[in-house]
């Protein structure tokens, strides 16, 4: 690791530690969704957290201003964001069934909650 880029992480580190425990928990998940699986879609943040659409929306604009502008790039053929430069390659097929799974899912619990 360059110093430039752990100057960059302990830019990044500081930022977070100005966060509340949640928000700071949900930006470290996000990156860790994205070093993972090389995507990250709004319904994935809404299914692990339990929040709504206008959150999860909030946490992928605040995951860009503390990691950077150019930190995330969205796909709309996949409604996904995706990290510029991955080593991986992003599926599309792939994204799209875990798409469909994670909507499968929500749709189990909530006719599971409403029977």
């Amino acid at each position: 690791m360059t110093q430039r880029d752990q100057q960059r992480l302990g830019e990044i580190e500081y930022k977070l530690n100005d966060l509340s425990w949640a928000v700071a928990y949900r930006m470290r998940w996000i990156n860790e969704a994205l070093d993972t699986y090389g995507f990250i879609t709004r319904q994935q943040i809404i299914n692990k957290f339990g929040c709504g659409g206008t959150q999860a929306t909030a946490d992928l604009a605040k995951f860009r201003e503390i990691y950077g502008e150019h930190s995330i790039v969205y796909i709309p053929s996949i409604l996904a964001y995706v990290r510029p430069g991955a080593d991986c390659i992003v599926d599309e097929a792939l994204v799209q069934k875990s798409l469909d799974r994670a909507k499968k899912l929500a749709r189990e619990a909530e006719e599971y909650g409403n029977g």
